[in-house]
């Protein structure tokens, strides 16, 4: 038995059945026998004894848990990826929001002036020391030199 279908050899053909979303019981009916109960399906299967009865049964029952598991791990993968793409996307929109907002600023004297004083209180008021506030800082400097009024 795999961990995604376990295949079964009877008189010379082999037959695979998932294991995600079936079940196994010992049969209440039949002596050394087992079933395998699928969506379409009802397989039934015969054993030596009873002891390898309740190994076969419990072997398929250990893959048919480790499938369900398997296939809620690859959901999880899925949903995981798919939430960090949409956040991925949603920064990068941000950005470019805040980046257009920050061009268009400095643009006009009056908007590159009350950055800069933006700039200037959040730094004083909270020492930070951010690498990327001091950059945004020279940059608004830089703008204001070059638009003759530094």
């Amino acid at each position: 038995a795999s961990m995604n279908k376990t295949c079964i050899l009877q008189a010379s053909k082999m037959t695979c059945i998932p294991l995600t979303h079936n079940t196994v019981q010992k049969s209440t009916t039949l002596k050394n026998c087992f079933e395998l109960h699928t969506a379409q399906t009802v397989e039934l299967f015969r054993t030596k004894t009873g002891s390898d009865c309740n190994l076969w049964v419990e072997q398929i029952q250990r893959n048919i848990d480790l499938a369900s598991d398997n296939e809620l791990f690859i959901l999880a993968d899925y949903m995981i990826v798919d939430e960090e793409k949409s956040a991925s996307l949603r920064f990068e929109d941000t950005l470019e929001k805040v980046t257009a907002s920050v061009e268009g600023l400095l643009s006009y004297l009056a908007g590159a002036k009350a950055l800069l004083k933006f700039c200037r209180s959040q730094s004083s008021s909270s020492n930070l020391d951010d690498t990327r506030l001091i950059m945004l800082y020279l940059n608004i400097e830089r703008a204001l030199a070059f638009k003759g009024n530094g």
